[in-house]
């Protein structure tokens, strides 16, 4: 299977993390994964090879999921961002990053996995 994107998966639960990141690198994602608005953001600030970011947009804290989806946006315009969400109805359009997709929670693996390939050909497509 060729290597897919690298992914920036965020999410406070440790347990999601490891469950979500272990399917990710199944499919061929290499997977870097977050606990916190504070550690994706120094991780996208030291490292810009990043494709994906994967974010609960609901998270709260000091750097909710929208704010880091911002900043990842500023710091590499091309990446694609995903944001999970349990009520996404419920996000403002004007705090989200253009051409963001979102995933309802719960979901499976199927469902995120052809949205990041959307959002990986969706890359692809404005590199050339």
């Amino acid at each position: 299977m060729p290597r897919q994107p690298r992914v920036l998966f965020v999410a406070g639960d440790g347990l999601t993390r490891s469950f979500v990141g272990g399917w990710l690198e199944m499919y061929g994602y290499r997977t870097t994964t977050a606990c916190d608005g504070a550690e994706a953001t120094a991780l996208l600030e030291s490292d810009r090879d990043f494709a994906v970011l994967i974010v609960e947009a609901e998270r709260g804290g000091a750097l909710d999921g929208l704010a880091v989806a911002r900043i990842a946006r500023k710091l590499n315009p091309d990446i694609g961002v995903l944001y999970t969400a349990r009520m996404p109805h419920a996000l403002q359009k004007s705090a989200m990053v253009h051409d963001a997709l979102c995933l309802r929670l719960p979901h499976r693996p199927e469902q995120m996995l052809a949205l990041l390939k959307q959002l990986s050909q969706s890359a692809r497509g404005a590199a050339h």
